[in-house]
């Protein structure tokens, strides 16, 4: 559990000193503005999750395997890793 905690500090403290970077005059708006696009993503994501679990839970793992091994064959490897040359 320790390890999960401590990659979600670092992910989100990494996420919002990105947001408020790219717009240093309305910092907390901008957070604002992507916690809401974040949770209004998160929400129908979760009701499917929640519909496969009360199918089977063993559906729910299966389709979020898919559907990640879609996106790993789907992308190019140059956008997976991306490039930061242009940041």
């Amino acid at each position: 559990m320790g390890v999960t905690i401590d990659f979600y500090a670092i992910d989100e403290s990494q996420s919002k000193a990105f947001i408020a970077n790219l717009e240093p005059e309305r910092r907390a708006t901008a957070v604002g503005i992507c916690n809401f696009a974040t949770g209004v993503l998160y929400l129908p994501a979760s009701l499917m999750a929640g519909a496969f679990w009360t199918i089977t839970p063993s559906l729910a793992f299966a389709v979020a395997a898919a559907l990640s091994l879609g996106k790993l064959i789907w992308t190019p490897p140059e956008a997976q890793w991306g490039s930061h040359a242009d940041v």
